[in-house]
Protein backbone atom coordinates (compact mmCIF):
# COMPACT_ATOMS: atom_id res chain seq x y z
CA UNK A 1 0.00 0.00 0.00
CA UNK A 2 1.35 3.40 -0.98
CA UNK A 3 0.39 6.97 -0.07
CA UNK A 4 1.46 9.72 -2.46
CA UNK A 5 3.92 7.36 -4.10
CA UNK A 6 5.58 6.13 -0.86
CA UNK A 7 5.04 2.99 1.18
CA UNK A 8 4.04 2.96 4.83
CA UNK A 9 7.55 1.89 5.79
CA UNK A 10 9.08 4.84 3.89
CA UNK A 11 6.68 7.27 5.61
CA UNK A 12 7.57 5.62 8.92
CA UNK A 13 11.32 6.10 8.35
CA UNK A 14 10.79 9.73 7.35
CA UNK A 15 8.69 10.40 10.48
CA UNK A 16 11.30 8.71 12.68
CA UNK A 17 14.01 10.96 11.24
CA UNK A 18 11.92 14.11 11.80
CA UNK A 19 11.04 13.12 15.38
CA UNK A 20 14.69 12.23 16.04
CA UNK A 21 15.77 15.63 14.76
CA UNK A 22 13.38 17.33 17.20
CA UNK A 23 14.67 15.19 20.08
CA UNK A 24 18.28 15.84 19.07
CA UNK A 25 17.58 19.57 18.84
CA UNK A 26 16.06 19.54 22.33
CA UNK A 27 19.06 17.60 23.65
CA UNK A 28 21.53 20.02 22.09
CA UNK A 29 19.58 22.96 23.53
CA UNK A 30 19.71 21.37 26.99
CA UNK A 31 23.44 20.73 26.70
CA UNK A 32 24.05 24.33 25.68
CA UNK A 33 21.96 25.68 28.54
CA UNK A 34 23.19 23.42 31.33
CA UNK A 35 26.69 22.22 30.41
CA UNK A 36 28.37 24.50 27.90
CA UNK A 37 27.28 27.62 29.79
CA UNK A 38 29.16 26.39 32.86
CA UNK A 39 32.37 26.16 30.84
CA UNK A 40 31.97 29.54 29.16
CA UNK A 41 31.29 31.26 32.47
CA UNK A 42 34.65 30.06 33.79
CA UNK A 43 36.60 31.71 30.99
CA UNK A 44 38.04 35.20 31.34
CA UNK A 45 36.36 36.59 28.24
CA UNK A 46 32.66 37.23 27.74
CA UNK A 47 32.86 36.66 24.00
CA UNK A 48 32.23 32.92 24.23
CA UNK A 49 29.14 33.50 26.42
CA UNK A 50 27.88 36.03 23.89
CA UNK A 51 28.43 33.69 20.93
CA UNK A 52 26.80 30.76 22.72
CA UNK A 53 23.73 32.81 23.65
CA UNK A 54 23.18 33.90 20.08
CA UNK A 55 24.19 30.76 18.17
CA UNK A 56 22.38 28.05 20.16
CA UNK A 57 18.84 28.80 18.94
CA UNK A 58 19.74 29.06 15.21
CA UNK A 59 21.87 25.90 15.59
CA UNK A 60 18.94 24.03 17.11
CA UNK A 61 16.74 25.26 14.26
CA UNK A 62 19.33 24.04 11.72
CA UNK A 63 19.16 20.54 13.23
CA UNK A 64 15.40 20.47 12.66
CA UNK A 65 15.79 21.73 9.09
CA UNK A 66 18.46 19.06 8.46
CA UNK A 67 16.10 16.41 9.86
CA UNK A 68 13.43 17.36 7.34
CA UNK A 69 16.08 17.38 4.61
CA UNK A 70 17.22 13.85 5.50
CA UNK A 71 13.64 12.57 5.69
CA UNK A 72 13.12 13.84 2.15
CA UNK A 73 15.83 11.49 0.92
CA UNK A 74 13.70 8.45 1.86
CA UNK A 75 10.57 9.72 0.12
CA UNK A 76 9.56 9.80 -3.49
CA UNK A 77 8.63 13.32 -4.59
CA UNK A 78 7.06 14.02 -7.95
CA UNK A 79 9.36 15.56 -10.54
CA UNK A 80 7.24 18.69 -10.69
CA UNK A 81 7.72 19.28 -6.96
CA UNK A 82 11.28 18.08 -6.29
CA UNK A 83 12.93 21.37 -7.35
CA UNK A 84 10.41 23.45 -5.41
CA UNK A 85 11.04 21.45 -2.23
CA UNK A 86 14.81 21.70 -2.62
CA UNK A 87 14.59 25.44 -3.23
CA UNK A 88 12.58 25.85 -0.02
CA UNK A 89 15.37 24.13 1.91
CA UNK A 90 18.01 26.34 0.27
CA UNK A 91 16.10 29.45 1.34
CA UNK A 92 15.60 28.08 4.88
CA UNK A 93 19.32 27.34 5.28
CA UNK A 94 20.20 30.84 3.99
CA UNK A 95 17.71 32.47 6.40
CA UNK A 96 19.12 30.44 9.29
CA UNK A 97 22.69 31.54 8.55
CA UNK A 98 21.51 35.14 8.17
CA UNK A 99 19.75 34.83 11.53
CA UNK A 100 23.05 33.79 13.16
CA UNK A 101 25.00 36.67 11.61
CA UNK A 102 22.31 39.21 12.56
CA UNK A 103 22.07 38.01 16.18
CA UNK A 104 25.85 37.96 16.66
CA UNK A 105 26.25 41.42 15.11
CA UNK A 106 23.51 42.92 17.31
CA UNK A 107 24.94 41.30 20.44
CA UNK A 108 28.51 42.47 19.75
CA UNK A 109 27.29 46.04 19.17
CA UNK A 110 25.26 45.99 22.40
CA UNK A 111 28.04 44.41 24.45
CA UNK A 112 31.14 46.22 23.25
CA UNK A 113 30.30 49.20 21.03
CA UNK A 114 27.39 50.81 22.90
CA UNK A 115 29.32 51.14 26.22
CA UNK A 116 32.19 52.83 24.35
CA UNK A 117 29.80 55.23 22.61
CA UNK A 118 28.13 56.06 25.94
CA UNK A 119 31.49 57.21 27.37
CA UNK A 120 32.12 59.78 24.63
CA UNK A 121 31.26 63.45 25.21
CA UNK A 122 29.47 63.86 21.89
CA UNK A 123 25.76 63.00 21.59
CA UNK A 124 25.94 62.57 17.82
CA UNK A 125 27.32 59.03 18.00
CA UNK A 126 24.61 58.06 20.53
CA UNK A 127 21.96 59.19 18.04
CA UNK A 128 23.59 57.65 14.97
CA UNK A 129 24.43 54.23 16.46
CA UNK A 130 20.81 52.90 16.62
CA UNK A 131 20.24 54.04 13.04
CA UNK A 132 23.46 52.45 11.77
CA UNK A 133 22.76 49.25 13.70
CA UNK A 134 19.29 48.96 12.22
CA UNK A 135 20.56 49.82 8.73
CA UNK A 136 23.34 47.20 8.85
CA UNK A 137 20.89 44.62 10.19
CA UNK A 138 18.51 45.29 7.31
CA UNK A 139 21.42 45.00 4.86
CA UNK A 140 22.45 41.64 6.37
CA UNK A 141 18.93 40.28 5.96
CA UNK A 142 18.58 41.58 2.41
CA UNK A 143 21.89 40.00 1.38
CA UNK A 144 21.02 36.73 3.13
CA UNK A 145 17.64 36.47 1.43
CA UNK A 146 19.15 37.35 -1.96
CA UNK A 147 21.81 34.64 -1.55
CA UNK A 148 19.12 32.13 -0.59
CA UNK A 149 16.97 33.05 -3.60
CA UNK A 150 20.01 32.87 -5.88
CA UNK A 151 20.87 29.37 -4.60
CA UNK A 152 17.24 28.41 -5.15
CA UNK A 153 17.64 29.18 -8.84
CA UNK A 154 15.75 32.47 -8.89
CA UNK A 155 17.12 35.13 -11.24
CA UNK A 156 18.15 37.72 -8.65
CA UNK A 157 19.31 40.21 -11.30
CA UNK A 158 15.89 40.27 -12.93
CA UNK A 159 14.27 40.50 -9.53
CA UNK A 160 16.41 43.49 -8.54
CA UNK A 161 15.67 45.15 -11.87
CA UNK A 162 11.95 44.76 -11.25
CA UNK A 163 12.36 46.04 -7.71
CA UNK A 164 14.27 49.03 -9.07
CA UNK A 165 11.41 50.01 -11.36
CA UNK A 166 8.96 49.44 -8.54
CA UNK A 167 11.22 51.40 -6.23
CA UNK A 168 10.99 54.46 -8.46
CA UNK A 169 7.20 54.29 -8.38
CA UNK A 170 7.30 53.75 -4.62
CA UNK A 171 9.65 56.73 -4.18
CA UNK A 172 7.30 58.97 -6.14
CA UNK A 173 4.38 57.86 -3.97
CA UNK A 174 6.28 58.32 -0.71
CA UNK A 175 8.25 61.49 -1.48
CA UNK A 176 7.18 63.11 1.80
CA UNK A 177 8.55 60.19 3.80
CA UNK A 178 11.81 60.28 1.85
CA UNK A 179 12.03 64.05 2.38
CA UNK A 180 11.63 63.49 6.13
CA UNK A 181 14.39 60.84 6.06
CA UNK A 182 16.76 63.26 4.34
CA UNK A 183 15.69 65.91 6.83
CA UNK A 184 16.66 63.54 9.65
CA UNK A 185 20.06 62.95 8.06
CA UNK A 186 20.51 66.73 7.78
CA UNK A 187 19.80 67.11 11.50
CA UNK A 188 22.29 64.36 12.34
CA UNK A 189 25.04 65.79 10.14
CA UNK A 190 24.56 69.53 10.77
CA UNK A 191 23.76 68.96 14.45
CA UNK A 192 21.73 72.16 15.01
CA UNK A 193 20.52 70.86 18.38
CA UNK A 194 20.92 67.96 20.80
CA UNK A 195 18.64 65.92 23.01
CA UNK A 196 17.20 67.94 25.95
CA UNK A 197 18.22 71.28 24.43
CA UNK A 198 15.63 74.04 24.20
CA UNK A 199 14.87 75.29 20.69
CA UNK A 200 12.44 77.83 19.34
CA UNK A 201 10.85 78.28 15.91
CA UNK A 202 7.93 80.30 14.58
CA UNK A 203 5.48 77.61 15.70
CA UNK A 204 6.80 76.11 18.93
CA UNK A 205 9.16 76.59 21.85
CA UNK A 206 10.31 73.56 23.82
CA UNK A 207 12.87 70.88 24.66
CA UNK A 208 14.06 68.22 22.22
CA UNK A 209 13.26 64.79 23.64
CA UNK A 210 13.88 62.47 20.70
CA UNK A 211 15.42 62.72 17.24
CA UNK A 212 14.26 60.03 14.86
CA UNK A 213 14.80 59.32 11.19
CA UNK A 214 11.39 60.66 10.20
CA UNK A 215 10.26 62.92 13.05
CA UNK A 216 11.61 64.92 15.98
CA UNK A 217 9.71 64.92 19.29
CA UNK A 218 9.70 68.19 21.21
CA UNK A 219 8.21 68.77 24.64
CA UNK A 220 6.64 72.22 24.43
CA UNK A 221 6.86 74.57 27.42
CA UNK A 222 3.11 74.03 27.83
CA UNK A 223 3.88 70.38 28.65
CA UNK A 224 2.49 69.01 25.39
CA UNK A 225 4.47 66.73 23.10
CA UNK A 226 4.95 68.15 19.60
CA UNK A 227 5.91 65.70 16.83
CA UNK A 228 7.51 67.62 13.96
CA UNK A 229 8.42 66.08 10.56
CA UNK A 230 12.17 66.31 10.02
CA UNK A 231 11.70 67.83 6.58
CA UNK A 232 9.86 70.77 8.14
CA UNK A 233 12.17 71.37 11.05
CA UNK A 234 15.31 71.12 8.88
CA UNK A 235 13.98 73.87 6.57
CA UNK A 236 12.97 76.29 9.35
CA UNK A 237 14.99 78.93 11.14
CA UNK A 238 15.81 77.40 14.52
CA UNK A 239 16.79 79.38 17.57
CA UNK A 240 18.82 77.18 19.92
CA UNK A 241 18.20 78.85 23.26
CA UNK A 242 20.35 76.33 25.16
CA UNK A 243 23.44 77.55 23.28
CA UNK A 244 22.98 81.20 24.20
CA UNK A 245 26.02 82.78 25.84
CA UNK A 246 23.91 85.25 27.77
CA UNK A 247 20.28 86.33 28.25
CA UNK A 248 19.56 89.93 27.24
CA UNK A 249 17.16 91.99 29.33
CA UNK A 250 15.75 95.14 27.72
CA UNK A 251 13.09 96.98 29.70
CA UNK A 252 11.83 100.45 30.54
CA UNK A 253 11.35 101.59 34.14
CA UNK A 254 8.87 104.45 34.52
CA UNK A 255 9.08 107.01 37.31
CA UNK A 256 6.62 109.78 38.11
CA UNK A 257 7.00 113.09 36.21
CA UNK A 258 5.64 115.04 39.18
CA UNK A 259 9.15 115.17 40.64
CA UNK A 260 11.99 117.53 39.74
CA UNK A 261 13.77 116.47 36.56
CA UNK A 262 17.00 116.00 38.52
CA UNK A 263 15.42 112.89 40.02
CA UNK A 264 15.74 111.31 36.58
CA UNK A 265 19.52 111.63 36.73
CA UNK A 266 19.51 110.21 40.25
CA UNK A 267 17.37 107.29 39.16
CA UNK A 268 19.73 106.47 36.28
CA UNK A 269 22.73 106.59 38.62
CA UNK A 270 21.01 104.34 41.17
CA UNK A 271 20.07 101.77 38.51
CA UNK A 272 23.58 101.77 36.98
CA UNK A 273 25.15 101.30 40.41
CA UNK A 274 22.89 98.32 41.19
CA UNK A 275 23.57 96.60 37.86
CA UNK A 276 27.33 97.23 37.93
CA UNK A 277 27.73 95.58 41.34
CA UNK A 278 25.48 92.62 40.66
CA UNK A 279 27.36 89.37 40.04
CA UNK A 280 26.74 87.66 36.69
CA UNK A 281 25.89 90.82 34.73
CA UNK A 282 27.83 92.14 31.74
CA UNK A 283 27.46 94.80 29.03
CA UNK A 284 24.96 97.00 30.89
CA UNK A 285 23.59 100.48 30.25
CA UNK A 286 20.74 102.72 31.37
CA UNK A 287 19.46 106.12 30.26
CA UNK A 288 16.52 108.51 30.01
CA UNK A 289 14.73 107.21 26.88
CA UNK A 290 11.21 108.63 26.69
CA UNK A 291 8.42 110.39 28.57
CA UNK A 292 4.67 110.82 28.43
CA UNK A 293 1.94 112.72 30.27
CA UNK A 294 2.32 110.55 33.37
CA UNK A 295 5.98 109.50 33.61
CA UNK A 296 9.62 109.59 32.63
CA UNK A 297 10.96 106.39 31.07
CA UNK A 298 14.43 105.01 31.85
CA UNK A 299 15.58 102.27 29.51
CA UNK A 300 17.64 99.53 31.17
CA UNK A 301 19.65 97.03 29.10
CA UNK A 302 21.96 94.35 30.48
CA UNK A 303 23.12 90.79 29.75
CA UNK A 304 22.84 87.98 32.28
CA UNK A 305 25.73 85.54 31.89
CA UNK A 306 24.92 81.96 30.87
CA UNK A 307 23.11 79.97 33.55
CA UNK A 308 22.76 76.19 33.81
CA UNK A 309 19.06 76.48 34.54
CA UNK A 310 16.64 78.80 32.74
CA UNK A 311 15.00 79.53 36.11
CA UNK A 312 18.19 81.28 37.23
CA UNK A 313 17.72 83.99 34.58
CA UNK A 314 14.33 84.94 35.97
CA UNK A 315 15.66 84.72 39.53
CA UNK A 316 18.45 87.20 38.82
CA UNK A 317 16.16 89.57 36.95
CA UNK A 318 13.72 89.40 39.86
CA UNK A 319 16.46 90.24 42.39
CA UNK A 320 17.66 93.20 40.31
CA UNK A 321 14.14 94.59 39.97
CA UNK A 322 13.53 94.33 43.70
CA UNK A 323 16.81 96.15 44.41
CA UNK A 324 15.87 98.91 41.97
CA UNK A 325 12.47 99.39 43.61
CA UNK A 326 14.04 99.47 47.07
CA UNK A 327 16.82 101.94 46.16
CA UNK A 328 14.48 104.26 44.24
CA UNK A 329 12.13 104.37 47.23
CA UNK A 330 15.10 105.22 49.46
CA UNK A 331 15.82 108.18 47.17
CA UNK A 332 12.15 109.30 47.39
CA UNK A 333 11.69 108.61 43.69
CA UNK A 334 8.05 107.73 43.11
CA UNK A 335 6.49 105.59 40.43
CA UNK A 336 3.70 107.06 38.28
CA UNK A 337 0.08 106.88 39.43
CA UNK A 338 -2.27 107.12 36.51
CA UNK A 339 -5.65 108.63 37.41
CA UNK A 340 -8.44 107.09 35.36
CA UNK A 341 -11.44 109.34 34.77
CA UNK A 342 -14.54 107.21 35.25
CA UNK A 343 -17.05 109.98 34.42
Amino acid sequence: MKFYGNSVFEWFIACIIIISSFLLAKLVYWVCRNILRKFTKKTKTDLDDLLLDNIEEPFVFSIIIFGFWMSKQYLYIAVGWIHTVENIFYVLFAINITWVVSRVFTAIVAKYLEPLIAKTESDLDDQLLPILKKGINITIWILGILVGLNNAGINVTALLTGLGVGGIAFAMASKDTIANLFGGLTIFTDHPFKINERIKTKEFDGYVREIGLRTTRIEARTGRLVIVPNNKISNETIENISLEKFRRVDSIIYISNTMHFEKVTTAVEVIMKIISKYDGIESYKAGFSDFNEFSFGIRVVYNIKKCNDSKDYLKKQNEINLLIIQQLNNQDIAFPKRIINTK
